[in-house]
């Protein structure tokens, strides 16, 4: 996957889309990509009328009086100077205007876009809690922030003073920063490293079920008869999990596509799988 640093270069407009916890680190992930092309970094919101340098954002956002003119003021190309330049929910605002203010904005994106194809010290990044319209598909680059790496789990179990490998690793992998910041809130303090692990996993798995997904518990099964080629798939698959392939961000497998009528042992080789692989098996709901 490309870096930030790289879409920045090559991308006037990109979409990122996060959860609304993950606000502020997104938005000091791109003031640290913007500081390593020495650019600036300005924030428009919808709570805030004008550019903004970061820290005035962060601190506090006033109202807005008249929404429609504001958007529509913020996205001319003369406006904008060298810079990276973020709109923190901008098309949720976009929304709530009236018809004819919805498309004035929509045309300007495009005009946006088209100014900004020559201006390499002049980015655009749409930080969106929501969903980014599908129309702009072809005009912003749409970019995910990563999920921490092993080592940055590793840091910030460290801090926590909770062990750096093993089970903790496992069980915080898969989240944000923030979230893991927020799972280590809900360990007692002086807990014991049992009761600490079991109130990680219990934060986990309400924060999958707000997503419609659920945990399934591990089978006494090791093994299944029959299903060799899913085997030899697993042996074949297991490397690319490693530290050392998520280091050079090797592709992950696609998976595969168990069919069969009920009682053909498809649920007991999915529960294999993921005990093989080192993972938890969750249930799409």
């Amino acid at each position: 996957m490309a870096t930030l640093d790289t879409i920045l270069a090559s991308q006037p407009l990109i979409g990122i889309q996060i959860a609304a916890i993950d606000r502020q680190h997104s938005l000091l992930k791109l003031e640290e990509a913007a500081n390593r092309r020495n650019l600036p970094i300005w924030c428009w919101s919808v709570l805030s009328p004008g550019f903004h340098h970061l820290d005035e954002v962060l601190r506090e956002w006033q109202a807005v009086v008249n929404l429609g003119d504001e958007i529509i003021q913020v996205l001319q190309p003369q406006a904008l100077g060298a810079g990276v330049y973020v709109y923190l929910d901008l098309f949720t605002a976009i929304a709530a205007l009236a018809p004819i203010d919805r498309v004035r904005a929509d045309q300007a994106i495009t005009n946006l876009f088209f100014a900004l194809q020559h201006t390499p010290d002049t980015r655009i990044a749409f930080l969106e809690t929501g969903e980014i319209p599908s129309k702009f598909t072809q005009l912003i680059h749409n970019y995910n922030f990563p999920l921490p790496t092993a080592a940055e789990v590793a840091l910030i179990l460290a801090d926590a003073s909770l062990p750096t490998e093993g089970k903790f690793l496992n069980i915080l992998s898969g989240l944000t920063v923030e979230e893991i910041r927020i799972a280590l809130r809900y360990i007692p303090a002086q807990a014991d490293l049992d009761t600490a692990a079991d109130r990680l996993l219990a934060y986990k798995y309400e924060l999958l079920a707000t997503y419609g997904l659920e945990f399934m518990g591990e089978t006494a099964t090791k093994d299944i008869g029959g299903l060799d080629r899913i085997k030899q798939y697993l042996v074949s698959v297991q490397k690319s999990f490693t530290p050392q392939a998520r280091a050079y961000n090797i592709p992950l497998p696609r998976g595969c596509l168990l069919v069969g009528v009920p009682g053909t042992g498809k649920t007991y080789m999915a529960k294999i799988c993921a005990q093989q692989l080192g993972f938890p098996l969750i249930r799409a709901c």
